[in-house]
C-alpha cells in the first residue's frame, strides 16, 4: 500500500508541523486512535514524517508482533519478561530516539522517562484509545512517578480516518 502523508491522512498542515516539531526535539509523543479507524496508518505516517535520516530511531516490538517496517528505523524484539533488558541494550547504543507501537509496562516507565528527561532522548508511543485525552491518562496510569511523566511528556495525538471508497471502487446499491 502507498504510504501517505499525515496531511493526505486529513491531519491540518498546522497540526503537523507541531506534531512533527514535537518528535524530531526530546520528549515523550504518543500517537492514538480508536480501534480500526487508522491507528497503525496514522503511526507509520507519523514515523516517517520524523527526521529518520539525521536521527537515530529504534523500534521495539514485542517478540511475534507484526509490524510493518519503516525506513530507517532498527526494529529490535524483546519479549514481556526482557524489555528491560533489551531496553539497556538498546540505550547502550545511545539512539536519539525510541518508537514502541503499545504502552510500555509499568515496570519500566521510569526508566524510560528518566532517560526522555534526564538524556534528551525521544520516544513515541502508539495507544489505541478513543481519544487524545484517553490516550494520555492511560499513559499516566502505567507511569510510577506521575511528576517524572508530566516533564517528559510533549505531545499527545489522536487521530480518526474515515475510510473512503474510490471512484472505481464503488458500487451502487441495489
Amino acid at each position: 500500500s502507498k504510504d501517505l502523508t499525515l496531511v493526505q491522512l486529513g491531519m491540518w498542515p498546522e497540526m503537523q508541523a507541531q506534531l512533527v516539531k514535537a518528535m524530531n526535539e526530546p520528549g515523550l509523543v504518543l500517537i492514538s486512535a480508536p480501534p480500526r479507524t487508522g491507528l497503525t496508518s496514522t503511526w507509520r505516517s507519523a514515523l516517517l514524517a520524523s527526521d529518520r535520516l539525521t536521527r537515530d530511531v529504534v523500534g521495539l516490538i514485542p517478540d511475534g508482533d507484526f509490524e510493518t517496517e519503516v525506513e530507517n528505523i532498527q526494529v529490535k524484539t524483546y519479549t514481556k519478561d526482557k524489555i528491560a533488558e533489551v531496553l539497556r541494550v538498546v540505550w547502550l547504543q545511545q539512539p536519539d530516539a525510541l518508537a514502541f507501537p503499545d504502552l510500555l509496562q509499568t515496570s519500566v516507565v521510569n526508566n524510560v522517562l528518566q532517560d526522555v528527561t534526564e538524556e534528551q532522548k525521544s520516544v513515541f508511543i502508539r495507544s489505541q484509545a478513543n481519544s487524545a485525552v484517553e490516550a494520555l491518562l492511560a499513559a499516566l496510569a502505567k507511569a510510577p512517578d506521575k511528576s517524572l511523566f508530566a516533564q517528559a511528556i510533549t505531545a499527545v495525538s489522536g487521530q480518526r480516518l474515515v475510510r473512503r471508497l474510490c471512484d472505481n471502487c464503488k458500487q451502487p446499491l441495489n
